[in-house]
């Protein structure tokens, strides 16, 4: 007599409540997960105004207040000489 043969493959088995299904737990089989890449931090922003370095900035500055300066003095030391010399003549 032969031993019966056992079936090798997978039985389901029914529970008496309801069947849930849970996403959370097959995730891992249905998709790969993903990693976050490790976290870097920025390096420090040197203080500055306008994205300039301060001393930068305050070179800038200093240059357009003298080239205005200039111009305005240029342009009524200018008047007045004509306006002299108009007198004069």
């Amino acid at each position: 007599m032969s031993t019966p043969h056992k079936d090798q493959s997978p039985q389901v088995a029914y529970g008496e409540g309801p069947e849930v299904f849970n996403p959370h737990q097959h995730q891992s089989i249905l998709e790969p997960q993903h990693v976050q890449p490790e976290f870097v931090p920025a390096p420090p922003k040197k203080s500055g105004i306008l994205g300039l370095p301060r001393q930068t900035f305050w070179l800038c500055l200093i240059l357009l207040v003298v080239v205005i300066a200039a111009a305005v003095g240029g342009g009524v030391g200018g008047t007045l000489a004509v306006q002299n010399a108009k007198s004069v003549t």
